[in-house]
């Protein structure tokens, strides 16, 4: 299942059937349908979410170099996982590439900054509270 995100999400705000979808990603991303199937662990998201708080308790301002890495560390994350295991984790970081994308950090000024990576932040607390929801380990 691929999550299709719209950059409005980060750009303006997410709205409720958005969310709805955001809780349907987070299932696919935490149920393990049969023995072939692998799901994402909540110490994988919990991994890149912490870092997300971490930029946020420092200002993103401040922390530029730092947000723009989490997709690289993401990247490594899903070369990781055997090829076998990697779709599900491999969605998660497409879903969150298009939306660091969409902060389009080095383009706009502080403020608009702030309320992008504010909406990215909000974003990435529904994908973590919904997978935990739905049983994620």
């Amino acid at each position: 299942m691929k999550l299709e995100f719209k950059p409005s999400w980060i750009t303006d705000e997410i709205k409720q059937q958005d969310i709805d979808r955001i809780s349907d990603f987070s299932k696919y991303l935490a149920v393990k349908k049969d023995r072939h199937d692998s799901e994402v662990t909540s110490s994988q998201i919990r991994k890149f979410y912490g870092e997300v708080k971490r930029i946020q308790a420092n200002g993103v301002v401040h922390e530029k170099s730092t947000f723009k890495m989490l997709k690289p560390k993401l990247a490594y994350a899903v070369g990781r996982q055997k090829k076998s295991e990697r779709q599900k984790l491999e969605s998660l970081y497409v879903a969150l590439s298009s939306a660091i994308n969409s902060v389009d950090i080095d383009s706009v000024d502080d403020v608009t900054l702030k309320k992008r990576f504010s909406n990215f932040t909000q974003l990435f607390e529904a994908i973590v509270a919904y997978h935990k929801f739905h049983g994620g380990q």
